[in-house]
């Protein structure tokens, strides 16, 4: 129910909460491909939210 309530809000919260970047992969299962792919997306998310934080916080001097 928690991976399906990420899934359903991720994209939704403004803020990429890190709350919702939590790893959902059990040690167990960390080798599986769709575990990858997952931590991959999360990554990117991750890189884009700190992106758009640096960028909001550039002035425009021009």
């Amino acid at each position: 129910a928690y991976k399906q309530l990420i899934a359903d809000w991720n994209q939704v919260l403004p803020a990429q909460s890190v709350c919702l970047q939590v790893p959902l992969v059990m040690p167990n299962d960390a080798d599986q491909p769709w575990a990858r792919q997952q931590q991959g997306r999360a990554r990117r998310m991750q890189h884009d939210v700190k992106t758009q934080t640096i960028n909001d916080g550039q002035t425009d001097n021009h």
